[in-house]
């Protein structure tokens, strides 16, 4: 139980959570953790959540790039992601031939806020065909 009172205490007071919600929140975690996970697979994915969250909370572009740079090849996960970095406040720029690479990548912007690159390793197969064909056209011509 000193479990249950730490976290309500510290989505309270850190996160900003009314306390009748942070216990709600614990509630459902609670029952899920008796027959969802053994107690093992429960710590372990709790304190993933947590890194992940700090990742998130403390480096959002760094986690926004990598998380959509795993997640490239499925265009409905790339369109929440994206959708999330515009929440975050985080812009996230379109491909650019000059300037991507093949995973997302992080551009710093003139006035001190990052940005993410669209990665041309997102870009449909067809068009992914296309692009390494002028690459390689393009190298021959060094």
């Amino acid at each position: 139980m000193k479990h249950r009172s730490k976290f309500i205490e510290g989505a309270v007071r850190q996160g900003g959570i009314q306390e009748d919600v942070a216990k709600a929140i614990f509630a459902h975690w609670e029952a899920f953790a008796d027959y969802g996970f053994n107690k093992s697979h429960a710590t372990n994915y709790g304190i993933m959540a947590v890194k992940t969250g700090y990742l998130k909370y403390h480096y959002p572009a760094e986690y926004m790039t990598a998380l959509l740079s795993a997640w490239k090849n499925d265009l409905d996960k790339i369109a929440i992601y994206v959708a999330e970095c515009r929440e975050l406040g985080i812009e996230v720029l379109p491909p650019d031939v000059n300037s991507s690479v093949f995973d997302f990548s992080i551009v710093d912007q003139p006035d001190g806020k990052q940005a993410i690159r669209f990665g041309l390793g997102a870009i449909k197969m067809s068009v992914k065909l296309r692009l390494m064909r002028f690459c390689r056209v393009e190298q021959v011509k060094l």
